[in-house]
């Protein structure tokens, strides 16, 4: 981990067991649009664009979450299912972030005086 302070999506990840790095590459905001999310030898390896301003890191941060948690990383996709599967990822994105804006949700599962 890099130093400096964790996202509450950074902490998420680590709590889960999720691999995650943050780099400058020209070549990942090119391919992916800065966020990659993948499983090899049985870990989860999320990566995004270091450089991106805090905001839109954690969008994109809750994006690959989205990819993750919505079992997008199990098998191969053809062209179109990719696109859906990214317009998937960017709505759990953009849930999330509003949940966590809001103060409903605390990103542990546990909704903010919601019971």
């Amino acid at each position: 981990r890099i130093a400096g302070k964790m996202t509450d999506i950074e902490k998420l990840f680590e709590e889960r067991g999720i691999l995650y790095g943050a780099m400058d590459s020209a070549s990942l905001r090119e391919k992916t649009g800065g966020g990659i999310a993948a499983r090899h030898n049985g870990d989860t390896i999320v990566l995004v664009d270091e450089t991106f301003p805090p905001r839109t890191k954690e969008f994109v941060q809750a994006h690959e979450l989205g990819h993750v948690v919505l079992g997008h990383l199990d098998g191969s996709m053809d062209r179109n299912q990719r696109l859906s599967a990214d317009m998937e990822a960017d709505i759990f994105a953009i849930v999330l972030m509003a949940l966590k804006t809001a103060g409903i949700l605390d990103l542990k599962g546990r909704r903010n005086g919601m019971e």
